[in-house]
């Protein structure tokens, strides 16, 4: 118990961890779905594919958000599991580095 009580402490002090802002550079709907991805829900990412002309695997396979494969893109800043683990089986390229900007500009393309 004794242990426990700094710990807590430690935690409480940390500094909480702040969400990017993203804004689209167009209003296509490859970039309506990459913002989807990056800080929707699932179930707004899913709005965004049904929504566009593409299906869910030419998503996954060809969209690319700021010249990274969607699903890394998701994986980098989504707070969702759901929305990476439903575009991985399908993911192809390298993995994405990660950013710590505050501010993020989405552009998308298919490739």
């Amino acid at each position: 118990m004794k242990s426990i009580v700094p710990c807590l402490a430690l935690l409480a002090s940390a500094p909480l961890a702040q969400a990017a802002n993203f804004f689209i550079s167009d209003s296509t709907h490859e970039s309506k779905i990459c913002l989807a991805a990056a800080s929707g829900t699932p179930i707004q990412f899913d709005r965004a594919i049904r929504h566009s002309p593409m299906n869910f695997r030419t998503v996954a396979k060809h969209l690319q958000c700021n010249q990274t494969p969607v699903a890394d893109f998701a994986k980098q800043f989504s707070q969702y599991p759901d929305i990476v683990v439903r575009l991985e089986p399908y993911q192809t390229g390298a993995s994405a580095a990660a950013s710590d900007a505050s501010e993020i500009l989405i552009t998308a393309s298919l490739r």
